[in-house]
């Protein structure tokens, strides 16, 4: 028996032992890092343009710029068939009268209101908004929803979209800062009408997780050199507009502009003050805060980051607050949509966000950074 031990058995378990030293202590750890390392999202659809992407772009409440409240009025009195909303909040008696007047003319509309604030927009309609209809019925359709349909966008007719980081309220049209974008590009507008679908059935928030045609990386539209990407949340990991955004800061090699309401986000800070020990630039233009966090308190404090901050009341009057979020990566890719840069905003609410390097708003998002900061270095 122990010359049978020693001739056919002891050789391979001491090579099967010094085999499994070698995997545990070289090989498996650095599988593990691999493993770890997030993978590229891939936008599920990608599409090439032979004409140029079509957009118009406006910031509310800077100079001799129009009223949020106005485009969408205008827009509203134009439409001939259908009138698809995703609004967060909503109090607009004027936008009311007008969506009454479209729903009289036989316009087929749809509202779609965040669960808190949809008993407000019934009670403005009064019971004269059938058929007008205003979703959702109940809070408890939406059992999976731990979050807030953030969405600011409105469909006109199938064939043109009106997206902004506003709500449809009185004192954001009067005071706030955010933007308004306006497009007719069909490969564009089809991606919200899926969304708006999606919100329409039920699939809100972490509901859209389960569906398996929903993508957070949904297109990458291509127009020349231009490209334009569409993001949604929630999303996991880097397929995931907090994802977009650690990419994006990532990828600077020189400057960072950044204007937000706040940032809550742990990962973001620490993805910008990362760049800054590297030598990038980071300005960020800030909204007044009463109540801060002990991280962002530090962030903000920090000697790598500049931060000026819009100081929302001035001698005792309401100024506007910053409604938005952008980041403009080294002056040749802008990123903006709805989203907080929180973590309700990544992963649980719906939102949406754009990233492109299309000249045309890579430019205007430039000035408008720079006018905001001519304007709270002035006061």
């Amino acid at each position: 028996m122990r010359i049978f031990w020693v001739k056919y058995l002891y050789k391979p378990l001491v090579f099967f032992f010094f085999l499994s030293l070698f995997l545990g202590i070289f090989l498996i750890p650095k599988i593990i890092s691999i493993l770890q390392v997030p993978l590229q999202a891939v936008p599920y659809s990608q599409v090439s343009l032979s004409v140029p992407l079509d957009f118009e772009i406006f910031f509310t409440n800077t100079a001799s710029s129009p009223k949020y409240i106005d485009t969408l009025v205008s827009a509203i009195d134009l439409s001939a068939t259908s009138i698809d909303m995703a609004m967060y909040s909503f109090n607009s008696k004027e936008l009311v009268e007008a969506l009454k007047n479209a729903s009289q003319r036989g316009v087929d509309i749809t509202l779609v209101i965040n669960h808190d604030h949809v008993k407000r927009a019934r009670e403005l309609f009064g019971e004269s908004y059938f058929p007008i209809k205003i979703l959702p019925e109940k809070k408890s359709n939406f059992p999976k929803h731990t979050g807030s349909m953030h969405h600011k966008f409105v469909l006109i007719d199938g064939e043109t979209l009106i997206a902004s980081s506003l709500n449809a309220t009185d004192i954001q049209n009067d005071n706030d800062i955010g933007y308004v974008l306006v497009t007719k590009t069909p490969e564009i507008v089809q991606e919200y009408i899926m969304e708006f679908s999606r919100l329409e059935s039920g699939l809100w928030g972490l509901a859209k997780i389960d569906d398996i045609n929903y993508h957070p990386f949904s297109k990458i539209v291509y127009a020349g050199d231009d490209y334009f990407e569409i993001w949604w949340s929630p999303g996991l990991e880097s397929n995931s507009i907090r994802g977009r955004i650690l990419s994006a800061i990532e990828s600077a090699e020189t400057t960072l502009q950044i204007i937000c309401w706040q940032i809550t986000d742990q990962q973001i800070m620490d993805a910008l003050l990362s760049k800054a020990r590297e030598g990038v630039e980071i300005h960020v233009i800030m909204d007044q805060h009463p109540f801060l966090s002990d991280e962002m308190s530090s962030f903000m404090k920090n000697p790598l980051v500049h931060v000026d901050i819009n100081e929302d009341t001035v001698d005792g009057s309401l100024k506007s607050f910053i409604h938005e979020h952008v980041l403009i990566v080294d002056g040749t890719s802008v990123l903006f949509g709805t989203n907080n840069w929180s973590n309700r905003g990544a992963l649980s609410n719906d939102e949406s966000i754009f990233y492109t390097n299309n000249k045309y708003l890579v430019n205007m998002y430039l000035n408008h950074f720079s006018s905001l900061l001519e304007t709270i270095l002035s006061r």
